[in-house]
């Protein structure tokens, strides 16, 4: 069992988060990713830092890597992402047809399952244009 944060491992975890961004800023995906990973070692559990790894990876064409950092993440970001390991996958050209479809198949349900979760937490009663600002 983990400790739990501390405010030390909190303040570098923000800073990680801060150059992490930085570099993908940068084009730097390889600085990104070696900060990245100290970050997911922080906490496994946390999906900024899963998602921040794995769109690292992501970004390095290491799509089985993403994928596997990915399986099983819950927030829509980490499930859209997901996704596009998925199809990235079944696009490459190594493997039989049917491989190839099995991750197509897991990419379109994970995109079905990150529009269910965006479709949840937005508010139904919500309308774009209420008020009328013109009169």
């Amino acid at each position: 069992m983990r400790d739990p944060p501390t405010r030390q491992s909190s303040v570098e975890a923000w800073v990680l988060m801060s150059l992490i961004y930085k570099d993908l800023d940068d084009f730097d995906y390889r600085n990104a990713l070696m900060l990245a990973e100290r970050l997911y070692a922080i906490d496994d559990n946390t999906e900024d830092y899963r998602f921040l790894y794995a769109k690292c990876l992501h970004l390095l064409n290491d799509y089985d890597g993403s994928y596997a950092v990915l399986k099983g993440s819950q927030s829509i970001v980490c499930r859209h992402l997901f996704a596009r390991s998925c199809l990235d996958l079944g696009n490459r050209q190594v493997g039989s047809f049917s491989d190839r479809q099995a991750y197509w198949s897991e990419g379109v349900k994970a995109l079905h399952g990150a529009l269910e979760l965006y479709n949840q937490q937005c508010s139904s009663d919500h309308h774009w244009s209420d008020g009328n600002l013109y009169t």
